[in-house]
């Protein structure tokens, strides 16, 4: 897809497939705001570059069912669509609620840290060993 990089909309429809397409990576598309899977066999879709989408159709929150199961949306958290949700999200909290996700978020973060810092001292301390190997 990523030779057609000025796409708005679009629209995948299976019926005009010589076969079915199970796996989309739209690439980098830094326009596309209109995703329309309803009538296709789709299992996986790839929107971590499409930063403006908003409206996809056949999906619940990027994440749903259709009549051929599952269906996997690498990247959504990426879109315009989560970004708009999130905000409408955290606006339904109260204020007490909001703090405890913000101090949760903050917690995570430091243990993110610290995974990190315990990662490149295991990995300080193997080469360490390499060399003496």
């Amino acid at each position: 897809m990523t030779a057609y990089s000025n796409l708005e909309e679009l629209i995948i429809d299976s019926n005009y497939l010589k076969t079915p397409l199970t796996k989309l990576v739209l690439g980098n598309q830094p326009w596309l705001r209109k995703l329309d899977t309803s009538n296709s066999r789709l299992k996986i879709i790839d929107v971590s570059s499409c930063v403006e989408l908003e409206d996809v159709i056949n999906l619940v929150d990027f994440v749903g069912f259709t009549p051929e199961g599952f269906i996997e949306v690498i990247g959504w958290k990426n879109t315009k669509n989560f970004r708009i949700f999130e905000a409408h999200r955290r606006s339904l909290m109260t204020q007490e609620e909001r703090d405890e996700e913000d101090r949760q978020n903050i917690e995570l973060a430091e243990l993110e840290r610290e995974i990190a810092k315990y990662r490149a001292e295991v990995e300080a301390s193997r080469s360490r060993w390499c060399k003496i190997l």
